[in-house]
């Protein structure tokens, strides 16, 4: 029987203060507001959550279940970009997702302090592995023909209210907790209940400098994912075999994506664009989009003393890098999305799509296929990828081995640019094409990282794609955190440093 440390244990040790919303818990604490949970039927014949024995059976045999994990990861998109008549950190009429707490929220509550203080976006944190001084959030740069291509993102973890009431009552995110289940020798953190959801919003900010003066208009450039680049070298020139090269040395990044797309901020409603400019500096009608084809959040006054900054490092060590203005624009690019539904989490990821019916792979026309109508229109202009298994056939829980096909799962806004220098832990699978070992963010699969996920272990590292059993070492090695790298990141010691 798995051991787990009693709540009891922690939930006493801190006084709170009362700057947050909410009913008091059993302790007098006051709880802060944990946001809007997902509806229980997501779209016809789609609950949330879904048993995981049903999932199970989409997921492991011979002919796995592909529609219904399209239609299951769909169904939580609509879930969470269905719009509510809340109003959450200064966002009016805030869709579900937006409603909910980031671990620093949650920190703060814990400590007494005013949680919705601001927002904190800052560069992704699985891009510390970038080259000294490389940042994903400084102003972008005219190029040669003086275009303003911003190839920055900026991200914010959340948690769904399940999630988030379950590492607030643990206090998950306290260096003394996680440190004390290690020394009693537990081997992970209690696990999260099966209605948790954990997702992280990937955004472009658009701010008056980064605007490019075109024809009359005002255009926001960014560069437009072409799809996974091919590794293959036979028939290739030297110049190609030259880019491969580059990619498996230095992954694929942004800027080398080769093509772009305009917004018109001045244009609030959609287009039926559907193109993109391979030249990187010649807009037309068909590849300028309107901010009505984007999921976005416009910062108003009302907002703009949440989302304050846009920061470079983790939550105890983040300095400021772009201030936020009233009249600046957040563009929602991308969005990972992690369930609790099953012991090993389902994994789905989402990335904004110029041509959202022939999205390039890791997603397929299949997977687009799947969208259900109930999806807005600016929610319909995602892609969408899942990785409910690292490997096909999928292997067991436990005991399995490293056999199959490779299942790709990753957002181009978060792990495109990834290289070897960010995995550590390269594990060989015996593919139908031969022995093959992938140590690139294009190659890589959400349910094999997070699998590592682990506290309190120096050997606690990324990788890319492989088979991982549930009784893998690296699980034992430190302290388990249940598939959440973020409350590995966040942790922070209890009382605020001076």
């Amino acid at each position: 029987m798995q051991r787990t440390l009693a709540t009891s244990l922690f939930v006493a040790l801190v006084p709170l203060g009362a700057p947050t919303q909410g009913p008091s818990d059993p302790t007098g604490r006051v709880q802060p507001d944990f946001g809007v949970d997902l509806p229980a039927q997501l779209a016809p014949g789609m609950t949330f959550p879904t048993l995981e024995g049903r999932i199970n059976s989409w997921v492991f045999g011979d002919d796995p279940d592909e529609a219904e994990i399209y239609r299951h990861g769909w169904g939580l998109w609509a879930g969470l970009t269905t719009p509510t008549d809340k109003t959450a950190f200064g966002i009016e009429n805030a869709r579900i997702y937006q409603t909910w707490l980031a671990p620093l929220d949650i920190i703060a509550s814990l400590r007494g302090e005013d949680q919705t203080a601001a927002i904190a976006l800052r560069t992704p944190l699985q891009h510390h592995g970038k080259s000294p001084g490389a940042t994903l959030i400084a102003p972008s740069v005219a190029n040669a023909d003086g275009m303003h291509i911003d190839d920055s993102v900026a991200e914010v973890v959340a948690y769904s209210p399940s999630a988030a009431r379950h590492t607030y009552d643990n206090q998950l995110l306290f260096t003394e907790v996680l440190n004390e289940y290690l020394e009693r020798g537990y081997p992970s953190i209690p696990r999260f209940p099966s209605d948790s959801i954990t997702v992280k919003p990937v955004y472009k900010l658009i701010s008056k400098e980064e605007l490019n003066e075109i024809d009359g208009k005002e255009l926001y450039a960014m560069p437009a994912w072409p799809g996974i680049p091919s590794l293959d070298r036979t028939g290739k020139n030297s110049a190609e075999i030259a880019q491969i090269k580059a990619i498996e040395a230095n992954g694929f990044p942004p800027k080398d994506w080769g093509q772009c797309v305009y917004v018109d901020v001045n244009n609030s409603g959609a287009t039926s664009a559907s193109g993109v400019d391979p030249t990187c500096k010649t807009p037309t009608a068909d590849n300028t989009y309107g901010l009505g084809d984007f999921i976005t959040i416009p910062i108003t006054g009302e907002d703009q003393v949440h989302f304050q900054t846009v920061t470079h490092g983790g939550a105890s060590n983040g300095t400021e890098q772009r201030k936020i203005e009233v009249g600046d624009i957040l563009l929602l690019v991308g969005m990972h999305v992690a369930t609790r539904e099953t012991e090993r989490w389902t994994w789905q990821s989402f990335w904004w799509a110029a041509n959202p019916a022939e999205p390039g792979t890791p997603s397929s026309p299949e997977v687009a296929g799947a969208r259900p109508a109930e999806l807005s229109h600016e929610a319909s202009h995602y892609a969408m990828v899942t990785a409910y298994s690292m490997l096909l056939p999928a292997q067991p829980l436990r005991g399995g081995r490293n056999t199959g096909e490779l299942v790709v799962g990753f957002n181009p806004n978060l792990e495109a640019e990834f290289s070897p220098k960010n995995f550590k832990r390269e594990d060989p699978v015996a593919t139908p094409n031969g022995i093959v070992s992938t140590n690139l963010g294009i190659q890589s699969n959400c349910m094999t990282c997070h699998g590592l996920a682990n506290y309190g272990s120096p050997g606690a590292v990324y990788g890319a794609n492989f088979y991982l059993s549930m009784d893998d070492p690296a699980k034992t090695a430190g302290l388990d955190v249940d598939f959440a790298w973020s409350i590995a990141s966040e942790v922070v010691p209890r009382n605020k440093p001076e």
